[in-house]
């Protein structure tokens, strides 16, 4: 016989055994979502693409939530519109029909989620003022509740909504409103992370100014078309691109004007090629065109490179808008074709730079194509330019002089003349290296001991009246160029005087009020 304390007892345990009961379910949840959760933050930290990764937030709710369908929409880069991103629950026509759909105040749940960044709830569609464009599409699909709760970024930018749907009339639960505000939270972080992945590998191979490919993913890119046409036995051309005077735009009118240059050209250079050739900006003023071609001749490949190179051209010759300015450049082209046996994609490179720089060479706004002989030039200039170098530091350089006298047959004067002794060479001639000299620099170093040797040898003849020595275009564009000859002739105890300066047209021309600011105190000097 149940007395009844006994009964009173057992009421305990049996209630005390359905708390427990409670707990672990509860517990198990609990052990359930992080789970889920860990699963989630494993594929974000993975390469899974995002498309996955957002499924499988999408599911983990579903699963969680059995009577519910869900989906996740993004806002695109401007702002104003929302794309499927995970939907894999939804009728097809369903997603299509809201895949574009325009965020705005009362453009259903999920419009007006984005558009005010707060969390939406219809708990009947067919009811409320803000699905009235969406009842007959909801109907179709057999939905009739619909909450969206929006995506923030980091920086409290709205970027998706993550939507739950019912098929009767439904308001949600705490708990529900929890776990999809924590899965929101979760898609935050996917989305970021891809977000931040795609503008990392944008930043490595596409030129911020431009938004072409740089030159590392160029280089990839004619690696793969150089062994494409090696084993399939067809033909392509590079075209190495240099705009004329370049550095004269950014010296003058500074540096904003000049990248709004380069992102017009870059512009035209786009248009002028087709879907499979690629404009690349390697750096500066330089852009190359890796143009790709099937199944032709390489003589028809040559006409097809240089039809291209005239389009370049010409687009490149119009007239630019650049602010207040309108200006004109022109291009210098190189062309090599392609394949050549047994070459690197960097040596490819270099020939059609080789044949840009032979095209500078012929006056600037021209195109020039590759040969042997070109490299075979460019390769004694290289070696030049090293000898150069060598004679600076090994006083290989001398002056000669020749005598000036009047008609009378007096002597007023003698022109110093530059000659390079090479210890294997013999004499070299001025006209074979002085161009090598101005285009690297090495005028600049040579041109300031022709000047110093001058004023020893002026020294060494106190009688003669004069001495004329021949001054290079780069070395008169020097800033405070005057000062400089002032100083050397004080340094030598010279009489400003006897020195006489031969400056060719060409130094004269470039920039008229800089040649008259120099020769004017040139002369104030005493120095002609």
């Amino acid at each position: 016989m149940l007395t009844g304390r006994t009964m009173q007892t057992e009421d305990i345990v049996k209630i005390r055994t359905q708390e427990l009961e409670k707990e672990i379910t509860w517990r198990k949840k609990i052990i359930q979502q992080h789970n889920d959760h860990n699963k989630v933050l494993q594929a974000i930290a993975s390469p899974t693409p995002l498309s996955d990764i957002l499924e499988l937030i999408v599911k983990t709710a579903e699963q969680r939530f059995s009577d519910s369908l869900c989906s996740i929409l993004l806002l695109d880069e401007q702002g104003k519109h929302l794309h499927t991103g995970a939907a894999p629950s939804l009728p097809e026509f369903y997603n299509q029909a809201i895949d574009g759909t325009a965020i705005g105040d009362g453009v259903g749940s999920c419009g007006t989620a984005a558009y005010r960044g707060q969390r939406i709830i219809i708990e009947d569609v067919f009811q409320h003022p803000y699905c009235r464009n969406f009842v007959l599409l909801a109907k179709q699909a057999g939905l009739a509740a619909c909450w969206s709760e929006p995506i923030f970024s980091s920086t409290q930018r709205v970027l998706g909504v993550f939507a739950v749907y019912h098929r009767a009339p439904n308001y949600p639960d705490t708990e529900l409103l929890t776990e999809i505000s924590e899965l929101a939270q979760l898609a935050s972080i996917a989305i970021e992370r891809k977000l931040s992945e795609k503008k990392v590998t944008h930043l490595a191979f596409f030129d911020a100014l431009t938004n072409l490919p740089n030159r590392r993913l160029f280089m990839a890119n004619l690696e793969k078309a150089l062994s494409s046409d090696i084993r399939h036995k067809t033909n392509g051309a590079l075209l190495y691109l240099d705009l004329d005077h370049f550095k004269t735009l950014n010296d003058s009118l500074g540096h904003d004007i000049g990248d709004e240059l380069l992102m017009q050209v870059a512009k035209r250079l786009k248009h002028c090629v087709r879907d499979e050739d690629t404009v690349a900006r390697l750096g500066g003023d330089e852009f190359v065109i890796l143009l790709s071609c099937r199944e032709i001749s390489q003589d028809t490949m040559m006409e097809h490179a240089l039809t291209l190179a005239e389009r370049v051209q010409m687009a490149l010759q119009a007239p630019y808008q650049l602010k207040e300015h309108i200006h004109h450049i022109t291009p210098s082209i190189g062309i090599t074709l392609m394949p050549h046996p047994n070459i690197t994609p960097g040596e490819l490179l270099k020939q059609a730079d080789t044949a840009m720089y032979h095209a500078k060479n012929r006056g600037r706004n021209s195109i020039s194509f590759y040969n042997e002989d070109m490299q075979r030039r460019a390769n004694q200039r290289l070696i030049l330019e090293r000898d150069l170098r060598k004679a600076l530091t090994q006083q290989q350089f001398s002056l000669h002089y020749q005598p000036q006298f009047d008609l009378k047959n007096q002597l007023i004067g003698a022109e110093a003349l530059l000659r390079w002794q090479h210890p294997d060479k013999g004499i070299i001639p001025l006209a074979n290296f002085i161009h090598v000299a101005e285009e690297t620099g090495l005028i600049l170093l040579i041109g300031d001991w022709v000047i110093k040797e001058a004023c020893s040898q002026l020294i060494k003849w106190p009688s003669l009246p004069r001495l004329a020595v021949n001054i290079s275009p780069k070395q008169f564009r020097q800033p405070k160029f005057a000062h400089k000859i002032s100083t050397i002739l004080s340094e030598y105890g010279i009489v400003k005087s006897r020195l006489t300066l031969e400056i060719t047209e060409g130094s004269l021309v470039e920039d008229a009020d800089d040649t008259i600011e120099k020769l004017q105190a040139l002369q104030n000097m005493g120095i002609h």
